[in-house]
């Protein structure tokens, strides 16, 4: 229901949206934060597993399974909506915490920046 635009609007199901990739960096970072310094995961791990998260959140949303499941669902929000509410969530989260990964902050500064201009 929080991510149905028959219901919602779309800034609506977007702000739905951000406070749950915004839950999701904060689980990431406590995990993180929680791992021994030789443990330390690469850079290119983190990065990739947001861009899977938000990936799979966005074929999650607009599946064909949760159309047919519920009648009248619809998530009339686009790809590059979702992509840069979910960055933009993640950087927000680890940018305001010392995660000690500023290259994925720096990536994620990069990729919101680029969003916004491709609006």
């Amino acid at each position: 229901m929080f991510f149905d635009t028959e219901h919602n609007s779309v800034d609506t199901v977007l702000n739905s949206l951000r406070g749950t990739f915004s839950e999701t960096a904060l689980k990431m970072w406590a995990y993180l934060r929680c791992l021994s310094a030789s443990t330390r995961l690469s850079v290119n791990l983190i990065i990739g597993t947001i861009k899977k998260v938000v990936d799979i959140a966005f074929l999650i949303l607009t599946s064909k399974w949760r159309k047919k499941r519920f009648e009248k669902y619809a998530c009339e929000i686009r790809k590059g909506q979702v992509i840069a509410t979910g960055y933009s969530a993640f950087l927000e989260v680890l940018g305001r915490r010392q995660a000690g990964y500023g290259e994925v902050i720096a990536w994620l500064k990069e990729e919101t920046a680029r969003l916004a201009t491709t609006k």
